[in-house]
């Protein structure tokens, strides 16, 4: 879904999985491969050489093995094959109903903007365990939440499976309530009262405030592709996160990061995919490790220098300087719009002057008026 980043901005940090030949002492360089567990939902794949192009030819052979599952409401991987052992599909709401076998699966929908999603089950002889996960077969092991009472924030939207199992060991009747907190547009989070700023192509706020640990929000929902940028006013561009139909939060983001050719002096992140019904989520965080309390930054939609920039007040950049607006004399902020002040070498010329037009005002002879009969008496 997003535009491939330049290599030297491939990392273990802004890929699910990253995988470094380079750096595997057991691989000959000649052949290389990684084991990646994945889930039901769509990859997308680049390869980089780990030298450059010119040195030598590059011949890449890349082999995918395991089973295709069909397209099935009901089917899915289990991690080693492709099963069909749903029971039925959940809504929310409250669900009684009886488990032939001590262990069943289900499956349910989250939909865009939902807070939260809380999954509680009981049974009258025993307690029961309820393992759920986001777009695959969940396991003791691999999962997003374990326990007879789930509670989950920021849920990503799409297709959620739940294997209930009783405790006892024992067939019979389970009830598994299911219960969303759906946001309205302008609101998320999950209570839903983290505010978000509804943007589009040509949106720009430049005087922007944060204040870490809290993370500013923005809905992109625009038909065109997305492409924001951010620049600070002090210290390090704050860090992009990037959902589709959820918050980003520094841990759930779906990317994150700068995935543009320069990242210098400005962050942009672009994504050449035009959605329907749907809407991009940026969010604007502080860095991990950024010790201020506060960020002042500036934020655009849909170019990567602001689109106030003009030719009278200043030019946009290039090179390492994309996303710069280079000020003309006089001219000051992001997009050069603001009137500088005089700068003190200015002010030192004034005084200067104002010092040589006085002194020569003094040194000018002032002429006299004599009195003729003076010269006589």
């Amino acid at each position: 879904m997003e535009q491939i980043p330049p290599p030297f901005t491939v990392d273990s940090s802004s890929c699910s999985f990253f995988y470094n030949s380079s750096l595997d002492v057991s691989s000959d360089k000649n052949g290389s491969s990684a084991f990646l567990p994945f889930k039901n939902v769509p990859y997308y794949f680049s390869i980089h050489p780990y030298v450059p192009l010119s040195s030598f030819p590059l011949s890449v052979n890349l082999q995918f093995s395991g089973d295709g599952c069909d397209i099935s409401p009901l089917t899915y991987y289990n991690g080693s094959e492709c099963t069909s052992n749903v029971t039925g599909t959940l809504l929310a709401g409250s669900h009684s109903f009886n488990v032939p076998v001590p262990t069943t699966w289900y499956r349910f929908s989250v939909g865009p903007n939902v807070g939260a999603i809380t999954i509680s089950a009981s049974a009258p002889d025993g307690p029961v365990e309820l393992v759920l996960r986001h777009g695959a077969s969940p396991s003791s092991a691999i999962h997003d939440g374990k326990g007879q009472f789930i509670n989950l924030n920021y849920p990503q939207p799409g297709i959620w499976f739940i294997e209930a199992t009783k405790l006892a060991s024992t067939s019979g009747y389970v009830t598994i309530d299911i219960t969303t907190v759906q946001c309205s547009p302008d609101k998320g989070g999950p209570a839903c009262a983290i505010p978000v700023t509804s943007v589009a192509t040509g949106t720009a706020f430049l005087k922007e405030t944060l204040l870490p640990p809290s993370i500013n929000y923005y809905q992109y929902s625009s038909s065109e592709p997305l492409l924001v940028t951010i620049r600070s006013y002090n210290g390090p561009s704050p860090l992009i996160l990037v959902s589709l139909n959820q918050l980003p939060t520094l841990d759930n983001a779906l990317a994150k990061g700068c995935n543009q050719e320069y990242c210098t002096y400005t962050s942009s992140f672009q994504l050449d995919v035009t959605l329907m019904n749907s809407s991009w989520f940026i969010g604007v965080s502080a860095p991990r490790d950024y010790n201020g309390s506060v960020v002042n930054y500036g934020i655009w939609f849909g170019s990567s220098c602001p689109p106030s920039c003009q030719p009278e007040q200043g030019v946009c950049g290039e090179g390492e300087e994309t996303g710069i607006c280079r000020c003309r004399y006089g001219k000051e902020g992001l997009d050069c719009s603001e009137d500088a002040p005089m700068g003190r070498e200015y002010l030192v010329l004034i005084t200067l002057a104002s010092i040589l037009v006085v002194s020569f005002a003094l040194s000018v002879s002032v002429p006299l008026k004599l009195n003729p009969k003076s010269f006589y008496d």
